[in-house]
């Protein structure tokens, strides 16, 4: 094999403290505001349009009304979900 025992590999116990948490939260953050940024110009310039077209296809399919959603979910009409 590869000259390691079974015996000789050691485990490895992670220990979570509040420095480590706080370096993990910290190095993240910067990923975590550029994502917040993006989701907020998206909304910004897109979200109208976007919600628009959705709910264009929603009317059109009539893929949201109680009637359809219980056909799908195999209930009656008068079932409550």
């Amino acid at each position: 094999m590869n000259g390691v025992q079974k015996s000789d590999k050691k485990k490895v116990a992670l220990i979570v403290t509040k420095k480590l948490l706080l370096s993990v939260y910290v190095s993240g953050f910067p990923m975590n505001l550029i994502h917040a940024a993006a989701t907020v110009i998206f909304l910004a310039i897109l979200g109208e349009p976007m919600m628009k077209k959705l709910d264009r296809i929603k009317k059109s399919m009539g893929y949201w009304s109680r009637d359809s959603v219980c056909k799908r979910m195999g209930l009656s009409g008068n079932d409550t979900f």
